[in-house]
């Protein structure tokens, strides 16, 4: 009976042993999935950044392009290039 005893206390002495491993190891995978997580964001954030500038470029040489087409196309209006470079620099501004 004595030994049942000694065994039933090692046992939940290793459970409990088992059970705060577990606990400490659970948050270490936490500190590891939000640092990463973390990461994977500010990478997005990132390249989100990077997209919206690239795709404002992209708007702006189109206007460019656009008025530039309407001015050289128009036979009404007679302009020297310094006046179209300071009515482009006007628009895209």
């Amino acid at each position: 009976m004595l030994k049942l005893k000694k065994k039933l206390d090692d046992a939940k002495k290793i459970s409990a042993e088992i059970i705060e491993s577990a606990k400490s190891d659970i948050e270490n995978i936490k500190q590891k999935v939000s640092a990463s997580v973390d990461a994977d964001i500010a990478n997005l954030s990132k390249n989100l950044d990077e997209m919206i500038k690239v795709e404002i470029s992209k708007a702006k040489k189109q206007v460019v392009a656009e008025i530039l087409d309407e001015l050289l196309n128009s036979e009404n209006i007679k302009l020297s290039q310094d006046e179209l470079v300071n009515i482009v620099l006007k628009r895209v501004a």
